[in-house]
């Protein structure tokens, strides 16, 4: 599980862990905020063919222009000129 939750597992267990080691106070007894591992998760989907809307996405195209430089940026310097 990754998300908002993983500062504060990831801190309980340094906590811990600093307890332990400097304080030779070993916590006893489970994480608190680590969540159960769940085994009820739905199966994968199939692989489907792309449809024919999107084939004319695929293949080789050259790289973006960089942050300010696309055709949009432009186009405002444009206006703002």
């Amino acid at each position: 599980m990754l998300g908002n939750a993983v500062p504060s597992l990831m801190a309980e267990i340094l906590a811990r862990e600093i307890r332990t080691q400097l304080l030779g106070a070993p916590v006893r007894g489970p994480i608190r905020l680590l969540t159960p591992r769940r085994g009820d998760r739905p199966p994968p989907e199939p692989v489907a063919d792309v449809t024919g809307k999107y084939r004319h996405l695929m293949g080789k195209h050259p790289d973006r222009p960089g942050e300010g430089k696309g055709r949009m940026a432009l186009k405002r310097l444009e206006v703002a000129a």
